[in-house]
């Protein structure tokens, strides 16, 4: 049974990846992450209106369709970060730790 709620979770997952991929090159992740995000939550919240195991097979169904842009998503953004901001980060990081 546990295998087959995997599955379902993933075939969205690997369906919509590339045209995810696609959409978050255009509108770009500032937009797309939080709008994932919302989604995901929403669909979190609806899970307590499972009551059986047909149920749970086509709610599994809906985070895979919200988490695939996610990953690439948060890659995409990390990536634009610029060294600059990288280094100030990584500065006012140590001198938080310091004076702790």
């Amino acid at each position: 049974m546990y295998l087959g709620l995997l599955a379902v979770t993933y075939i969205p997952y690997i369906l919509i990846e590339i045209p995810s991929n696609l959409v978050l090159k255009k509108i770009g992740p500032r937009t797309m992450l939080p709008c994932l995000c919302i989604m995901w939550e929403a669909v979190s919240t609806f899970q307590c209106l499972v009551q059986n195991y047909a149920d749970l097979l086509v709610y599994r169904f809906f985070p895979g369709l919200c988490e695939e842009g996610l990953f690439p998503g948060f890659l995409h953004f990390i990536c634009l970060t610029s060294i600059e901001d990288m280094n100030c980060r990584l500065e006012l990081d140590a001198y938080m730790k310091q004076h702790q």
